[in-house]
């Protein structure tokens, strides 16, 4: 697969609805999209949203990017977003959507979905272990690096994000970081992100362009 920030020139039917910021999030996709199989399938990353919102908040643009003839929707956001159940959560927010059959993908899942008489998937992942996808990225820094960085006490907080943010500077900056990425083979990168890792196998195996 190949992960793009515009769709110009390109014929795809699946799109990203972050939840996040760009960084470190698309970073990270470009490689597991590359993982899986090779470039045959484009999968859209806008960098500039229709309309800018925040954790489960960004499904409120399904209904645009259905409208611009995507089909195939991977909603990506952190955990720190999610009270209790993401996947409640989520329904909850498909406001005049229809759940046509659900098949879990590890923790992700996909959600099989109908508006009006359009119909629809949408894959859900929840990222990092219980805050965001950093927690994730590190995992892959420790094992790709065999060190292994010890972090403070958990919190759900931005003070705690923060922390762990500087953890990760210390060991590896951007470049560093995608280097990292790149050179980390498959059985890494599913086991640092493994929710993802399955959206993107299922896609892989099971869906066309």
């Amino acid at each position: 697969m190949k992960l793009v920030n515009d769709q110009n020139g390109y014929d795809s039917s699946y799109i990203i609805i972050n939840g996040n910021g760009i960084y470190p999030d698309l970073l990270i996709l470009k490689r597991i999209c590359k993982l899986y199989n090779g470039m045959d399938k484009i999968i859209v990353f806008p960098r500039t949203p229709k309309k800018r919102f925040s954790g489960l908040s960004a499904l409120r643009n399904i209904r645009l990017f259905l409208d611009s003839g995507f089909r195939n929707l991977i909603f990506i956001a952190d955990r720190e977003h999610i009270m209790r159940d993401a996947n409640a959560e989520i329904k909850n927010r498909l406001i005049g959507i229809s759940i046509l059959d659900e098949t879990p993908l590890q923790e992700a899942f996909l959600l099989k979905c109908r508006l009006g008489n359009r119909d629809f998937n949408l894959f859900c992942n929840i990222s990092g272990l219980t805050n965001c996808i950093e927690e994730e990225l590190l995992k892959l820094i420790e094992l790709q690096l065999n060190i292994q960085i010890d972090l403070p006490p958990i919190r759900r907080d931005g003070n705690w994000r923060s922390q762990l943010k500087a953890e990760i500077d210390k060991h590896a900056n951007r470049k560093k970081i995608k280097r990292i990425l790149n050179e980390a083979g498959r059985s890494k990168l599913e086991s640092a992100f493994p929710n993802l890792c399955a959206i993107f196998s299922e896609i892989e195996e099971n869906y066309e362009i």
